[in-house]
């Protein structure tokens, strides 16, 4: 691959400039169970932590492991400072297909039918029929090809007019989790309605139809136009920022409005809001108040990610103890790969070009050992191993991490991870960099050089050899560690 292509894949760009938003969590629904009953749907539900019934027809329990798909359209590379900040997370755990062996696309297409038969009749038999087979099978919702534009083009009719609001809402919620149906939102007045209803709904009444609300707009993150239609409006931004503060305690409303967060920080007029300290610490409050329910840890830790790829937003959520966070989400979820790879990802950003206190930090806290384990227990995942070659470079300039670094086993997973992933040009720079900051002792040049670092480094340079960057670092390890006559 040629430099040029390269830096097509990871361009830098200036905080100012409005980007498609990194990857955010796509909203499958493999997290834990059945949807909530139709019959509840107009009261207010009181999350605890464990065994969570969701308001907008998700079951959460406390210790849940079933690996979340990644999203199906990563978006663009996010903005970048100075320096070498980031390369953006190209591919994530393949999607899991958590589709019931018992779904039948037919009885869905034929509920379908009979939903679409309800819309402006004010009728809702057949609404809640549906949407108690989707609270069933909501896994199922993200390919159910019965589902389509038109569906939602209905729904939309019946919120203009006020008929059934609340069932009509909670439908839609069900059928925008397939993405084909988004058509009437992105190109349409779908969007504007939602907003609307958003906006009016207020009070402990209203809970379900905000839930369902904010849950449409986090289907919606899904795709690049659904990112770039919710960008549109700064209104929207303020709306959302209004409803993540007024139910902080409410944990679907919180995940969703921080799915749409993530994709609102890209650009520069909601970047103004969102950066702020009160946000910020509602973002960390939430992780800390949901620290065992899967989807909201991961939400919240690539919004965490998210709002650190601007200067400002790094040093407010290193402030407020973000770290913190998203070590206490690899606690909880240590065997999650598709957490494990946000985690790094966030952990990488938030210590590009850190402070030394806040490096200092990190280490205190133990976050090196996270690192270490993600490069033991994942060492397939080329995006993982990328990541924390990254971090370990990043944290390395601190003297004492840098020691423990030297000789707890990090050059030899290095090297290791060098030669497994010999054809992924990120885990080669990543690794390269991270090799030339902890190959600096005798010790550790002399352990470089018996696990064969020097080869590996020469067989990164002939395959990549187009990248003139790769190529600069990796004459000054060779140079530094003293192995030109061995190349």
């Amino acid at each position: 691959m040629s430099d040029t292509k390269r830096k097509h894949r990871h361009r830098h760009h200036s905080d100012e400039e409005t980007e498609e938003r990194p990857e955010p969590v796509e909203e499958h629904d493999g997290h834990g169970g059945e949807e909530e009953s139709t019959e509840e749907t107009e009261s207010h539900h009181h999350h605890k932590h464990h065994h969570k019934k969701h308001a907008d027809g998700e079951e959460e329990t406390a210790t849940t492991t079933t690996t979340s798909a990644a999203a199906a359209t990563p978006p663009e590379d996010p903005p970048k400072r100075k320096g070498k900040r980031h390369h953006e997370e190209e591919s994530a755990a393949a999607p899991v297909d958590t589709t019931p062996k018992n779904h039948d696309e037919h009885t869905l297409e034929a509920l379908v039918a009979k939903l679409n038969s309800d819309i402006g009749s004010g009728k809702t038999k057949h609404m809640q029929g549906f949407c108690q087979y989707c609270q069933e099978y909501s896994a199922a919702l993200s390919k159910a090809a019965a589902l389509g534009p038109a569906d939602v083009e209905g729904l939309i009719k019946n919120l203009r007019s006020g008929t059934n609001v609340t069932l009509s809402l909670l439908s839609l919620n069900f059928v925008t989790r397939q993405q084909t149906t988004h058509t009437p939102l992105v190109e349409g007045d779908g969007l504007e309605v939602i907003v609307h209803l958003l906006n009016e709904s207020t009070g402990e009444d209203a809970i379900q139809s905000v839930t369902s609300c904010t849950r449409v707009l986090s289907n919606l993150v899904q795709t690049q136009k659904g990112q770039t239609v919710l960008k549109k409006d700064i209104s929207l931004c303020n709306t959302i920022l209004h409803v993540f503060a007024s139910h902080a305690h409410n944990m679907d409303i919180q995940q969703n409005c921080m799915n749409v967060m993530s994709v609102l920080v890209s650009s520069v007029e909601a970047r103004a809001l969102i950066l702020e300290p009160a946000v910020i610490s509602q973002v960390i409050s939430t992780l800390g108040e949901f620290k065992t329910v899967q989807r909201t840890q991961e939400i919240g830790v690539w919004c965490i990610y998210s709002i650190s790829i601007p200067e400002k937003g790094q040093r407010l959520l290193l402030d407020s103890e973000a770290i913190n966070c998203v070590i206490s989400a690899l606690q909880a979820f240590p065997k999650l790969e598709s957490l494990v790879a946000r985690s790094m990802t966030a952990l990488q950003q938030l210590t590009f070009q850190a402070a030394p206190n806040y490096l200092r930090t990190f280490h205190q806290i133990g976050g090196l050992s996270y690192v270490v384990t993600a490069l033991k227990d994942f060492k397939t995942n080329a995006q993982i191993q990328a990541r924390c070659c990254s971090i370990i470079a990043n944290i390395g300039k601190d003297k004492n991490a840098r020691t423990e670094m030297q000789d707890t086993g990090c050059i030899d997973l290095i090297i290791e991870s060098l030669k497994a992933h010999e054809t992924d040009h990120d885990v080669a720079e990543a690794a390269i960099v991270a090799l030339s900051v902890l190959v600096t002792t005798d010790q550790a040049k002399q352990k470089f050089y018996e696990l064969d670092g020097h080869i590996r480094v020469s067989d990164a340079m002939k395959r990549f050899s187009d990248s003139s960057r790769l190529q600069s670092l990796s004459q000054n390890l060779i140079k530094g560690t003293g192995s030109c006559s061995l190349m």
